[in-house]
């Protein structure tokens, strides 16, 4: 039997998970871990146009690599079932045709070991990627390849950790190259979701001392991920601001929530505005559409009093919330009807309120 034909017998028995036959030699070993690696490679999600710039720059390179030895290679792919990530093949793993000589099948692993060079370069380039960039996805699909290969619990564990802690760096980033909102949402996105994962992977470590030691990693990097947070308060605008203090929230700090805004017309030409909710602390702000407005005369842990001009507000919907001097902040929504500005007195029940 051929070499190439019986690698094509190995590779069919992995692929249906059949008992291994043995590996007579190096080169067959060598041509299998390819194959396999490639295989492992086509599961990664890569933009379909730089695959395709990828595939005719490695063909170009093979055929030119031939001409210099006197060969000429074939324009279609030497491989039933080579799939470069992100063009149109289907398999799983490498396969030669039957019919193709041996030099047609080596020819392949050289441009197989060149894909494996581009990838390598390509998934470097990926870790360092931040949220926004096109190979973003691709970084994310290589820290859940290496969340499925962790062994036990507590090397699950480990690796959720260290990606939190990426995805933190990768906040800070974004928000020190002053990127759009959307790059943002998507760091705060990653790191919400890493923290979920973290707490769910200690969890499920068992019992003992391998679950203290667990869970005292999960208390720091959630400490520094709570010292990221803060710092990032006061460099953001106010749409973020409101998700970085509910991601806060979600560690378990006391962060303002807004649950009712109440508006009613004052005989001086003012409205009072009165915000219930909690953990409203001294000297908050009144936030009105994301920008400072009003005076407060009054605040308790539940509850935040302001006055406006009338002239401040004309009819329509308004975000109207509380920034504390920590920088955390909250919203609600009130809308304003003419009733304010052509009446003097105090609504009924139920006008100028909003319910959240």
């Amino acid at each position: 039997m051929k070499p190439e034909e019986y690698l094509d017998r190995l590779i069919e028995r992995r692929e249906h998970g059949m008992e291994p036959l043995p590996v007579p030699n190096d080169e067959i070993a060598s041509s299998l871990a390819a194959a396999q690696t490639v295989a492992q490679l086509n599961q990664v999600d890569i933009p379909p146009a730089f695959a395709q710039k990828l595939e005719l720059s490695i063909r170009s390179r093979a055929r030119d690599l031939d001409r210099q030895n006197g060969r000429t290679l074939p324009t279609t792919s030497p491989l039933s079932t080579l799939r470069i990530p992100g063009s149109l093949g289907s398999s799983r793993l490498l396969r030669p045709q039957r019919s193709q000589p041996r030099r047609v099948w080596i020819a392949a692993l050289g441009i197989a070991a060149m894909l494996l060079v581009a990838c390598v370069g390509i998934l470097t380039a990926s870790a360092r990627s931040l949220p926004g960039d096109a190979l973003y996805g691709l970084k994310q699909a290589e820290e859940q390849f290496k969340i499925n290969f962790a062994s036990n619990p507590q090397d699950r564990v480990s690796v959720q950790i260290d990606q939190l802690r990426s995805a933190l760096v990768d906040l800070g980033a974004v928000v020190d190259d002053g990127r759009g909102d959307d790059a943002i949402r998507l760091a705060l996105d990653t790191v919400a979701a890493k923290t979920i994962a973290c707490r769910g992977e200690v969890a499920a470590v068992p019992a003992g001392s391998e679950r203290e030691v667990a869970q005292r990693a999960l208390d720091s990097i959630l400490t520094e991920e709570e010292q990221t947070l803060r710092h990032q308060l006061d460099h953001v605008d106010w749409p973020i601001r409101l998700a970085l203090t509910q991601q806060l929230g979600a560690l378990g700090d006391p962060v303002p929530t807004v649950t009712r805004v109440v508006v009613r017309p004052q005989f001086n030409g003012m409205l009072l505005i009165t915000m219930t909710g909690s953990h409203f602390a001294p000297q908050a702000e009144l936030i009105i559409d994301g920008r400072r407005a009003g005076m407060v005369s009054q605040t308790t842990p539940e509850q935040l009093v302001a006055v406006i001009s009338n002239a401040a507000l004309t009819p329509g919907a308004y975000a109207v919330g509380v920034r504390n001097p920590d920088g955390t902040a909250a919203q609600g929504i009130l809308n304003v009807n003419n009733n304010y500005h052509n009446r003097q007195g105090t609504p009924g029940p139920g006008e100028g309120s909003n319910n959240e």
